[in-house]
């Protein structure tokens, strides 16, 4: 009887926590092509941001979008100007990303390493992790800080391409705390509808 009862009792937590885990995602926004979604990151309050987005693209395409330093920010949401700080390897790069400021929200930047984990013509995996020590925080910056960020593809003849994206990080500088997450959903959003208008997919 013990033996059954802690059995249950494991059983019940086990079902418990994973109905909690589930319950986290809260959406933000969805439609037929697009969905995202968020959940508290730690106990800083920050979200870490989910989305899946469908568009009518290859992965070839796709790649261009994410690694062309020039295309860049005329899809992503507040972006000024991105610029390749060092090419590692053929699959390993180090970029710095400047944004716009808004209001009395200073202008950000963030340096990341992008790592290619996997290419094919029909799938895409794309890692980009934080390089905040690779250089000092230019003038007038304020430095974002702890970039996680996963972007992955598939593609196939039926669907066409869809895209996942994961991604958390710190503002940083003095940005309230429901200001970082507003602001991250509602550009996220911007840039996934933008990426979906973009012209060379038609």
């Amino acid at each position: 009887m013990p033996s059954f009862f802690i059995k249950f009792s494991v059983f019940i937590c086990l079902s418990l926590f994973s109905q909690i885990t589930q319950a986290k995602w809260q959406v933000y926004h969805q439609d037929k092509d697009l969905k995202i979604s968020y959940q508290t990151f730690n106990k800083s309050g920050l979200y870490t941001l989910k989305a899946s987005v469908r568009i009518n693209a290859t992965i070839d395409e796709f790649y261009h979008l994410l690694t062309d330093v020039k295309v860049a920010p005329t899809w992503l949401d507040r972006v000024e100007k991105v610029t390749l700080l060092e090419s590692i390897n053929p699959t390993t790069f180090i970029v710095l990303t400047h944004f716009e400021g808004f209001g009395p929200v200073y202008p950000r930047e963030m340096i990341t390493q992008s790592v290619i984990i996997e290419k094919t013509a029909s799938k895409l995996h794309i890692q980009i992790k934080d390089m905040n020590g690779y250089r000092p925080v230019s003038k007038g910056f304020v430095r974002v800080k702890d970039v996680n960020v996963t972007w992955q593809a598939s593609f196939n003849e039926t669907q066409g391409l869809t895209i996942s994206y994961i991604s958390n990080f710190d503002p940083a500088g003095k940005l309230p705390i429901w200001l970082a997450n507003s602001y991250g959903l509602s550009s996220l959003k911007t840039s996934l509808y933008n990426l979906q208008k973009l012209k060379p997919f038609e």
